[in-house]
């Protein structure tokens, strides 16, 4: 029994030698890690996939992949198993991934503080919205913009997914909700009203929209559940004319007098030969849209240029829709 114990104790002590050893190593060449090395992980995680978060990163993969092979290399482990069909998380990236995720809150805590230091409106503000927005509205005024504030590149970011202020997706965001995060800041952009929308073109060719044998054009988004299609389903007979996943080409489609369908009626702003039709059913209750930022940075000269200029903007529709 007593050798027993001694073999034991033996075997304790080597392990805890062997962890020190390994603790010790790890905390020399975790000293060594650089923020891009976390930025490379976190971006690994999220997509799955190097090839994706090389695109998502905007660099190449050789570079994901050659600073994720660094990162594993210091830290004496694998970080994923690499599988044709992406990449899956050890338990040591699971483990390491708190750190890493508050990590990236103290470098965007620093990045925002240095932005608020900025001496004038200048430099590059990134806008998450839909495409119709960044088509039928801020396009054609872009030169009005870019007459009044030179110095600021706008970069339009067309997406129906939320992108996430938190982590620096986007510096400002249009939507359909209002955000409940406490770091976010908003206002209310617009009420925009829905209606049956018809050109003259279309009246010309088909007549009146009817809910009956009129030509639909539906635009169904892939995962997201909308006003318009579930009340094209629960009032439109048969099968639509055109079923899209993008609502630019659904606004074309009435626009260009090809056919009839659900949509905001601020659209009739972009051509007076659109209007809107009541076919006997209302429509959906109107779209709440909201301006979004994040509170850190709604001062920063560049960010709150952007964010004056929106609202100026929707302001003016507004007042053009009251005409």
């Amino acid at each position: 029994m007593l050798l027993c114990k001694i073999r034991w104790s033996t075997v304790v002590f080597a392990f805890e030698v062997c962890s020190c050893a390994w603790h010790g190593y790890l905390v020399r060449n975790v000293q060594d890690l650089s923020w891009e090395d976390i930025r490379v992980f976190l971006a690994c995680l999220d997509s799955g996939s190097v090839s994706r978060a090389a695109s998502g990163l905007g660099v190449q993969q050789s570079t994901i992949s050659r600073r994720l092979g660094t990162l594993e290399s210091r830290l004496g482990a694998s970080l994923f198993v690499r599988a044709s069909t992406g990449i899956r998380p050890t338990e040591l990236a699971l483990a390491f991934e708190e750190d890493a995720r508050a990590m990236q809150e103290h470098f965007q805590a620093l990045q925002r503080l240095a932005l608020g230091n900025e001496p004038a409106p200048e430099g590059k503000v990134r806008i998450s919205l839909v495409d119709p927005m960044a088509v039928y509205i801020l396009l054609p005024r872009l030169a009005g913009f870019s007459a009044r504030y030179p110095n600021i590149h706008l970069e339009l970011n067309t997406s129906y997914q939320t992108s996430d202020l938190t982590r620096g997706e986007a510096d400002i965001a249009i939507r359909f909700f209002r955000p409940t995060s406490g770091d976010l800041i908003t206002r209310r952009l617009a009420t925009l009203p829905l209606a049956v929308l018809a050109s003259e073109q279309y009246i010309n060719d088909f007549g009146a929209p009817s809910l009956v044998n009129g030509r639909w054009v539906s635009a169904v988004l892939p995962g997201i559940s909308t006003p318009e299609e579930a009340w094209m389903n629960a009032h439109v007979e048969g099968a639509p004319w055109l079923t899209t996943s993008s609502y630019v080409l659904a606004s074309e489609a009435i626009l260009q007098g090809r056919a009839t369908g659900l949509g905001p009626t601020s659209l009739t702003l972009h051509d007076s030969r659109v209007r809107a039709f009541d076919v006997g059913i209302a429509p959906p209750e109107p779209l709440e849209l909201w301006l979004t930022a994040h509170s850190a940075l709604r001062k920063v000269p560049r960010i709150a240029a952007v964010w004056d200029w929106l609202y100026e903007l929707f302001e003016e529709l507004r007042d053009m829709a009251t005409d």
